[in-house]
């Protein structure tokens, strides 16, 4: 089984990161608060402009790239998934990655390295444009001959779950999702139950 597994928001926790970075920038910079909690994008979470989202992402975002622990379990269930034969493919739509030049180049360098430092094993890395993200997420599973994708992300999820199983990562900005095409998995430990459960039904 080959295996898509989104970064920001599944094996990063970009939740937390905007908890603690983004409330007190936005509030000491532009006297703003959250809006809406259930968002995982800053225009939507503290109602800034796309100008103050880049130029916090232009502030803070190394430490979130670079510096980010991943989240509790990814590497060990990732590993073992791994080790029972399956595919583990990284699919992101992490700004920029996508492009050419220089500095797209030097951002897929991050995060490679990133994945090396916390033990995350993989086989590829499928970068997809951040325009039209579900759409992107879609064709590459398609493209890719995935079988499943794990993503924090309602709108990718809503857009492959038709054609991949899809395991939707438990966030605040998912929480609306009721499908029954769609797994909800609360984190890490869920995805090796899941996985052991469906290996035990064969």
């Amino acid at each position: 089984m080959n295996i898509g597994i989104d970064v920001d928001g599944v094996l990063a926790d970009l939740g937390r990161f905007l908890r603690e970075e983004g409330v007190p920038y936005f509030k000491k910079k532009y006297g703003l608060s959250v809006v809406d909690p259930a968002q995982c994008h800053a225009e939507e979470m503290f109602g800034c402009t796309e100008k103050q989202r880049k130029r916090f992402w232009g502030r803070r975002g190394w430490r979130y790239i670079n510096g980010e622990a991943p989240i509790e379990g990814c590497s060990e269930v990732i590993g073992k998934l791994k080790r029972d034969g399956n595919g583990i493919y990284i699919v992101t739509c992490r700004a920029l990655t996508a492009k050419h030049g220089p500095v797209p180049a030097f951002l897929r360098t991050v995060l490679r390295s990133w994945l090396k430092r916390n033990g995350i094993a993989y086989d590829g890395i499928i970068y997809c444009h951040e325009d039209d993200p579900a759409e992107r997420k879609l064709k590459a599973c398609l493209d890719n001959g995935l079988d499943v994708l794990i993503d924090d992300n309602a709108d990718n999820i809503m857009a492959v779950k038709d054609s991949v199983l899809a395991l939707c990562f438990d966030s605040p900005w998912n929480a609306r999702i009721d499908d029954e095409k769609v797994i909800r998995v609360g984190g890490w430990a869920d995805v090796d139950r899941f996985f052991r459960d469906r290996a035990g039904d064969r």
